[in-house]
């Protein structure tokens, strides 16, 4: 499909970086999630801001959290198998044994290609908890990509990669923006450390905003998970490390 279209907004993370500290904080947010439209304030799923543009589903988002977004990446399914490809494919971390699309996945390491990263990020049915460990599933596959292309023998090739994934991926960050974090990783090859986190809440039928006239399944928020993430971006922005309360 093509990447430029407006469409639904199914996968929802929002990345907070510190680039001093080299913590990146991965906050999952379920795309039934029943929330106010940043334009008009009426209820509807958090998927359907996407029908809006980027720009809507990233301000629904940051008056969810209480941040202020500076950048965006929107990455289709087939943007997403071309990326993983490119770098030759990446290792995902899985917390589950399951198989989806002739792929079979193990608890631990799986070295994936992109068409196995895109089932491994698509499967719910499987889990108990579909939706909400789907997100966990997806923002692996994020770490993965980060932990990967942040590699020197990526970085040193990243103009040829970025030529190469083009059409792969449209983001706000800039060439120039892009060159100087490759600089910067470049100049000190300490590592990242990666914390994720999935926002949870509670299911119902509800009429959303964008489907008038009809009852849809909607996610009522859990704030106290909302608060969780609040916290735990306020201690990035902080200088600290985050740490995820037990559950």
């Amino acid at each position: 499909s093509n990447i430029n279209i407006t469409s639904r907004s199914d996968v929802n993370i929002l990345a907070v970086v510190n680039p001093t500290t080299r913590q990146i904080l991965l906050v999952n947010t379920p795309r039934d999630y029943y929330l106010p439209l940043a334009h008009n304030g009426q209820l509807d799923k958090l998927t359907h801001a996407g029908i809006y543009g980027t720009g809507e589903s990233m301000q629904t988002l940051d008056n969810l959290y209480g941040t202020h977004t500076s950048f965006y990446m929107r990455v289709n399914f087939a943007g997403l198998t071309k990326i993983v490809d490119a770098l030759g494919g990446v290792d995902v971390y899985s917390t589950k044994t399951f198989s989806m699309g002739g792929y079979n996945f193990t608890e631990g390491v799986n070295h994936l290609n992109g068409e196995a990263a895109l089932c491994f990020s698509r499967e719910r049915y499987a889990f108990a908890d579909g939706d909400n460990q789907r997100g966990k599933n997806q923002m692996a596959v994020i770490q993965a990509i980060i932990s990967k292309a942040s590699s020197p023998a990526v970085l040193k090739n990243y103009q040829t990669l970025l030529s190469s994934l083009s059409d792969a991926f449209i983001t706000s960050l800039s060439y120039d923006d892009i060159a100087s974090l490759v600089q910067m990783q470049l100049q000190d090859m300490s590592g990242w450390n990666i914390t994720s986190y999935s926002v949870t809440g509670y299911g119902g039928m509800e009429e959303c905003y964008s489907m008038p006239g009809q009852a849809l399944w909607v996610m009522w928020p859990d704030y106290d998970t909302v608060n969780v993430a609040k916290d735990l971006i306020a201690q990035v922005m902080a200088g600290q490390t985050p740490v995820v309360p037990e559950d």
